[in-house]
């Protein structure tokens, strides 16, 4: 959730509980099992317990630190490679989280829940935590970019890399290791999500990144289309 600094210091009562391992919370494919510890103040970890499931938050507006509170997103919008805006909101951000009757994409449309993969992650910081404090790694993030060569639009993807070498704001070299905040998987060619009525996909890295998009978001009207 959205904070500046952890309540009642760290490590304080609450850190057993997050220091449980729960099978329920992890892919058996991937590497979850190893509890992770971190003494840097922003990916801080005590013998933590990891997760392989995200929430969508939509757009990087909703669940990226230092942003504002979910409600403030209601009316802001992306605009996307396409040429078309789209508006900000997923399921869920800082301290809040959508009503079934603002979903008006409907439930089947909207992605309610992602994989995100603790194994081939660029830095070990990235992975998600099911309770402990941590800077970044709660939500699936989607953040386009109205240039079709931006990194944006390979980062915020599924299986989204790190760096990708020619993009537009990308680095001097590729790197295929995934970024913070992505839906992702260890399984070859994409992963699972979980949608607003409970079916659960699984969604190709091939898939056009546009059409990504409008899946992260709840209440934007665009058409879908066949995925």
């Amino acid at each position: 959730g959205y904070f500046t600094a952890v309540a009642g210091g760290w490590p304080n009562t609450n850190t057993p509980l997050g220091q449980v391992i729960l099978p329920a919370l992890l892919c058996p494919s991937d590497e979850g099992q190893t509890p992770e510890d971190r003494t840097d103040a922003s990916y801080l970890a005590t013998a933590a317990a990891r997760s392989n499931y995200l929430f969508c938050g939509g757009s990087h507006y909703c669940g990226w630190p230092g942003n504002g509170l979910y409600s403030a997103y209601r009316e802001s919008s992306n605009a996307m490679a396409n040429g078309i805006s789209t508006q900000s909101q997923g399921m869920f951000g800082f301290n809040g989280a959508a009503k079934f009757k603002s979903v008006t994409d409907g439930l089947s449309n909207s992605i309610a829940m992602t994989e995100g993969c603790i194994y081939g992650k660029r830095d070990d910081a990235y992975s998600p935590l099911w309770a402990q404090h941590r800077y970044a790694g709660t939500f699936a993030m989607n953040h386009p970019n109205s240039d079709p060569s931006h990194i944006n639009n390979k980062r915020y993807h599924i299986n989204g890399p790190y760096d990708a070498l020619g993009a537009t704001g990308a680095g001097a070299a590729d790197d295929p290791r995934i970024y913070i905040e992505v839906a992702s998987s260890v399984h070859e060619g994409g992963c699972h999500v979980l949608m607003g009525d409970g079916a659960v996909r699984f969604l190709s890295e091939n898939m056009d990144n546009t059409q990504y998009a409008l899946l992260t978001r709840i209440h934007d009207g665009q058409p879908i289309g066949e995925y």
